[in-house]
Order: structure tokens, then sequence, then C-alpha cells
């Protein structure tokens, strides 16, 4: 999606250059870029084979991208089988993930996203800056081996920085989400 790209060069002449064959939208189409919310460029959404919406961010967080990319990638389901007629095992992730939360910033509600390796004991909170708890999120105990998905409702909450931090087991991850109301 682009707004405004006649400068330094055009939508049209991009999508030539590197031979692109999918459609791109401009701001000519706002019902579609009013869909994903967009507020800001650059902006990434990528949709997987089931047309679910998998990532949604603005600015460019490479190691995001590819991470949500790689997790899709592997866990597309193999055809055919391999030698010897034994069924494939499935594709699991090879290590524990936070995904980047969306949308962020968020009005009231964030989806938060993670992988786990195996199964494995989960917990999901979120912090003020202060570092005070403020919300506990999917914290029922074990949890399958693959993603997980969980929405934080924050309609109660100020506007503001807090923090989510991820437990599976001995891991532990965090990232920054951003509620603006």
């Amino acid at each position: 999606m682009g707004f405004d790209w006649d400068y330094p060069y055009s939508c049209a002449d991009w999508a030539q250059t590197f031979g692109l064959t999918y459609p791109l939208l401009d701001g000519s189409n706002m019902a579609l870029i009013n869909d994903f919310s967009v507020t800001y460029i650059p902006f990434h959404v990528i949709i997987d084979h089931t047309m679910t919406i998998r990532y949604a961010a603005f600015g460019w967080n490479e190691q995001a991208i590819t991470d949500t990319i790689a997790m899709l990638l592997r866990n597309i389901a193999v055809l055919g089988t391999p030698a010897h007629g034994v069924a494939a095992a499935p594709n699991l992730p090879n290590r524990v993930a936070l995904h980047p939360a969306y949308p962020n910033p968020f009005n009231p509600t964030v989806t938060i996203a993670y992988t786990l390796t195996e199964p494995s004991p989960v917990r999901l909170d979120v912090f003020d800056l202060g570092g005070r708890q403020v919300a506990s999120l999917g914290n029922a105990g074990r949890r399958s081996a693959g993603r997980h998905e969980v929405v934080w409702d924050a309609r109660d909450r100020d506007s503001g920085v807090y923090i989510l931090r991820l437990q599976a087991g001995a891991v532990v991850r965090s990232q920054k989400i951003v509620l603006l109301k």
C-alpha cells in the first residue's frame, strides 16, 4: 500500500521495476486502507493462506516481519509424504516467540500472539512503566506447542506505554505496546 507514490518514484514504476504481479494499493482505495487502520507509512500486513491477518504494524521491524513469515512457513502443512510411506511430522517452531502485538498503538484492544516449541507452563502479564502489574493474561497453566493468541481489552486503563512479559518455562520474552485513547 502506498500514499503519494509519485515522488521520488511511482507505485506503478516500482512494481514494474521489481516485476510484481500482485495488486498494489494507493491512496485511491481508502475503504481497504481504513479496514487495516493504516495511519502510518510504512505499514505492513501479513495475511496467511486462510486470509487471517497474522501481522499488522507500522514502521519497519525486519526481525518481527521475518520471524512472522518464518513461523507461517513452518506451519504450512507438508504436501505429500516422505519415502517409505511414513507420514510427515508436523512442523513445530524452533524457538519460543512473542510476536509483535497488533495493532500497536491500540485502542482499546490489542491481540498478543506467542509461539511455543513444546508444551509449557505460560504466564503472560502486562506491566506499566512503573513496574506495576496491571493485567494477567492467559495464565491458565500449561499450553500446547504452537501458536496462541490472547486479546487484551484495556478500556479501563490510561493511555501510555505498557510492557508485555511472556514467561514460558525458563524462557522470558517482552515487548512494548502503546495504548492511545
